[in-house]
């Protein structure tokens, strides 16, 4: 399970559950997307995640400004590692897992970005 949370932008803090069953979860401005950017740069229908398997996948819907990862512009799909960054206008979430027990034992994956804080080790 993953999820996106609003790192800078309107609704900071905002966190938004992204489906493992297949389907796609649409980033947009619209009304109607599964997870509504508000800025004025988002087009209408953004990108898209979709969960294939465990992997999760971002691709940009042909947005007028483009969907970066991690500071780099998205060119056709890639594959989104916890701790990503995805930038849409001024607008940024960081892919997560949804808790912290679905995170346990996985942070090295998390740390990919360089922007998380390194976690100790578990004593026991």
């Amino acid at each position: 399970m993953a999820k996106l949370v609003v790192r800078q932008g309107r609704n900071i803090d905002a966190e938004h559950p992204i489906p493992s069953d297949g389907t796609r979860t649409v980033l947009g401005r619209a009304n109607e997307s599964d997870i509504q950017v508000l800025d004025t740069q988002a087009s209408r229908e953004h990108a898209e995640i979709v969960c294939e398997g465990e992997r999760f996948r971002l691709r940009d819907l042909g947005s007028a400004n483009g969907t970066r990862l991690n500071g780099r512009p998205v060119r056709g799909e890639t594959e989104l590692r916890f701790g990503d960054k995805i930038r849409i206008g001024e607008t940024i979430m960081q892919f997560v897992p949804e808790t912290r027990e679905a995170a346990d034992g996985d942070f090295e994956s998390m740390q990919t970005s360089g922007d998380l804080p390194a976690v100790p080790p578990a004593e026991g």
